[in-house]
């Protein structure tokens, strides 16, 4: 056998083995691709979430923030309604613990603005200041009495005492 006949024998041989290794690596390179795929996926799947979840927490925070400012707002202004309804000194009562209006279920809000609306009747029966303020804060108390024994909200209750007085 000639030289160059065993040359090319053996580059032939040498050739089929090389594509064999080559598509063995080939094969190796795409399964560790196709895992490293995989961890990106999951990888993105998580951070996607996590961002939605983020986005969700901070839109559930600020109508949260929203809604406490508007309640402070409307809270103030009744403040102030009751403030030159009644005279600097029937306030503090009107805003304290004594009122009543936690056991009564209605809001501190809600109760400065009954109590207000009846300051207006109070007035017409002659009374002032700290006298208004206790009449009106004893309806606010009975307008609550009457919606827990009726079973309607303290809103709706004052609304009724309001009709009432008014005929």
């Amino acid at each position: 056998m000639a030289l160059t006949e065993r040359l090319q024998i053996l580059v032939t041989a040498d050739a089929k083995g090389a594509a064999s290794e080559f598509k063995k690596v080939g094969a190796t390179a795409d399964r560790e691709l196709g895992r490293a795929d995989d961890r990106v996926k999951k990888l993105s799947a998580g951070l996607t979430s996590f961002g939605t979840q983020t986005v969700l927490a901070a839109g559930v925070a600020g109508v949260g923030l929203y809604k406490a400012a508007n309640a402070a707002s409307a809270y103030g202004e009744q403040v102030s309604r009751a403030t030159k309804t009644f005279g600097d000194e029937a306030v503090p009562e009107l805003r304290s613990s004594r009122c009543g209006c936690e056991t009564a279920g209605i809001s501190k809000t809600a109760a400065l603005q009954g109590a207000s609306t009846f300051a207006a009747f109070a007035k017409q029966a002659g009374l002032v200041g700290p006298a208004a303020a206790e009449m009106s804060t004893n309806l606010v108390q009975l307008a609550g009495d009457f919606a827990s024994f009726v079973d309607i909200s303290a809103e709706n209750a004052l609304t009724v005492f309001t009709s009432a007085l008014v005929g």
